[in-house]
């Protein structure tokens, strides 16, 4: 895929959603073609470690105000279609070298069938890298910071993608957390993020020598990306841009493997519109869900 396929993903993602009535709306995220059966890839934490050895009847699910028959779970391990995002500005080039190491340990961290692609990004998306994991490394290993940053835009475009229903499709984002230049607004990547089906995670790294600044340079951007993420079923992480990216981004690959996909039928009438969706696990308020927090069933 070249630049020029990014821009134009950037561009038609954010035309759709400004009027919901093209054609090319982005992939509904859990209805399987020809079938009324809900999807949820689903991941339950306790003090920041996956909880594993759930059962079927451990969760509840709440589709639209509806308490929700489990059909089917599956606890099986699913090959990913990751893209990794790397910020190359707002950070300093010691935290992008700190991410740079973390990502290239990735290769000891995946399956031979996942499959990976490496996007960086200032004022403009370039694609590194697409392929096995073997070939993260060189891929990334000369990054330099540079200009302004496209956030927003960039974030689009790990989003804008087509799920394989025998994979599960990941996005992580590594940044500062400000944008300067995107032409995609805060409020259309959240609306972007609600009805993709890529789960999306941001790492907000900071720079150790002045973590306070850096922080503080971002506030007015947090909510948005915290809501993008959050909508996937994702999370935003806040870290200081040392050797524990390495091992941030080891636990969130472990949180994907470790995840569970629940099933369920709806009503046919129950299908059209938007869906608001709660799922918890039963007596245990203290256990942290992360699920997407609805789709769309169609008209």
């Amino acid at each position: 895929m070249t630049f020029g396929d990014l821009v134009s993903l950037v561009a038609t993602a954010v035309s759709v959603l400004a009027g919901f009535q093209s054609a090319q709306t982005p992939q509904r995220p859990v209805f399987q073609a020809g079938t009324d059966t809900v999807v949820l890839d689903i991941a339950v934490r306790h003090n920041g470690a996956p909880v594993l050895s759930l059962k079927q009847t451990d969760f509840d699910i709440v589709d639209n105000g509806a308490h929700q028959t489990i059909d089917h779970m599956s606890a099986e391990t699913f090959p990913l279609d990751l893209t990794l995002l790397i910020d190359e500005t707002g950070y300093g080039q010691s935290v992008l070298d700190q991410i740079t190491t973390a990502v290239g340990t990735a290769t000891d961290l995946l399956a031979d069938d996942d499959k990976v692609r490496v996007l960086t990004f200032n004022a403009t998306i370039q694609q590194q890298y697409e392929g096995s994991s073997a070939g993260i490394g060189p891929a990334t290993e000369r990054l330099e910071i540079k200009g302004r940053t496209s956030l927003f835009d960039a974030l689009v475009a790990g989003l804008v993608r087509k799920r394989n229903p025998e994979r599960r499709s990941v996005a992580i984002a590594f940044s500062g957390g400000m944008d300067t230049t995107s032409t995609t607004p805060p409020s259309k990547l959240v609306e972007i993020a609600r009805r993709s089906d890529v789960v999306l995670s941001i790492f907000l790294a900071y720079n150790p020598d002045h973590p306070t600044a850096t922080r503080s340079g971002n506030e007015q951007y947090r909510d948005h990306l915290k809501a993008a993420a959050e909508a996937t079923g994702g999370v935003v992480e806040e870290m200081l841009g040392d050797s524990g990216v390495t091992k941030a981004l080891s636990t969130a690959l472990a949180d994907f493997r470790a995840r569970y996909a629940l099933f369920y039928t709806l009503k046919r009438s129950d299908r059209p519109g938007w869906h608001d969706l709660k799922v918890t696990v039963k007596g245990h308020e203290e256990y942290q869900v992360l699920v997407r927090k609805g789709y769309d069933g169609g008209k």
